[in-house]
């Protein structure tokens, strides 16, 4: 699990602890979910690149042999890993900063240790990844409103900003595309050569006119190969006249439009909005409906935040 967990959500530990690190690339898919008042169904398969998939088979085999006789003399060793799995599930990184997805991945990891069925090899069972190749023809693979072709499926990061205007609104972007549901999003774009925060500063310049000061990393939301970083920040400037803005999305009717809003940073406001992606919309909701003060949460650019406790 801290193949992906770790470097999505710690990407500075992860990066501290290899020498090249790579991006994540045993990440879990939600398949089907279904939700009532009293019972949650979820079919989530686990993905793993082959470099994982082998380490993890390997494990699994030692546990079998030499290693699983040093842990367990008895034979059971099953029993004896059961809570050291649900330990790992449940402090490898707090369920507080992950997306709803991914904390839906890990509670159902942590209940399939509860079923008397429950083996070791069926609890590592992992697949490969998707690739191109098994998708329909001319199908696309969707990223919060952000459509990508299969020929494209290996995307640089991208960076956006939540960004808090004086009066307490943050700016949003209302996008209206043809032959869809309009949807916002928060202002940013994919990152070049250059690092993240250059990035950022320069997509702020290009669609909003914008000037900021960044506080923190807030969120990373990796879905895939492609990872968005999502900066908090306090916005100085900005325009939502045509004549400011730079970007190459502009000059494209096809890309449809592109409309500025300032949206008070409510429960109520955000609901109304259709933001994008779903998990960064879940994610902001959780911390307005518990009134959790966004500036105070820990600020995922700093390796073992003192702060990490869920919310």
């Amino acid at each position: 699990m801290g193949g992906w967990l770790v470097p999505i959500y710690q990407p500075a530990v992860y990066a501290s602890t290899l020498r090249f690190p790579a991006r994540p690339s045993a990440t879990p898919v939600i398949d089907d979910l279904h939700v009532t008042d009293r019972r949650i169904e979820i079919d989530c398969t686990w993905h793993a690149g082959a470099g994982r998939h082998a380490a993890i088979a390997a494990l699994t085999h030692r546990l079998g042999s030499d290693l699983g006789s040093a842990l367990a003399p008895d034979g059971d060793v099953e029993a004896t890993l059961r809570p050291f799995l649900a330990l790992r599930i449940l402090s490898v990184i707090p369920l507080g900063w992950l997306s709803g997805p991914h904390a839906l991945a890990c509670l159902t990891k942590l209940a399939e240790l509860t079923q008397p069925a429950w083996s070791l090899p069926g609890w590592c069972a992992t697949c490969p990844p998707a690739s191109a190749a098994t998708l329909p023809a001319g199908g696309c693979l969707c990223h919060g409103g952000q459509e990508t072709r299969p020929e494209e499926s290996s995307m640089t990061d991208r960076v956006r900003a939540l960004l808090v205007t004086p009066d307490g609104g943050i700016l949003t972007i209302r996008r209206i595309r043809p032959g869809q549901e309009p949807y916002s999003v928060l202002p940013g774009g994919g990152v070049e050569e250059e690092d993240h925060q250059t990035a950022l500063a320069r997509e702020l310049r290009e669609e909003i006119a914008a000037t900021a000061d960044v506080h923190s990393l807030l969120y990373i939301l990796g879905q895939g190969s492609d990872r968005q970083y999502i900066y908090l920040a306090r916005s100085r400037s900005w325009s939502a006249s045509p004549q400011d803005r730079s970007g190459p999305e502009f000059t494209d009717p096809t890309r449809g439009d592109y409309q500025l809003r300032v949206v008070p940073l409510t429960t109520q406001a955000v609901e109304s909005i259709n933001l994008k992606p779903d998990a960064l919309a879940e994610f902001l909701l959780n911390h307005l409906r518990h009134g959790d003060d966004l500036f105070a949460l820990p600020d995922l650019q700093t390796a073992g935040s003192p702060s990490q406790s869920s919310p």
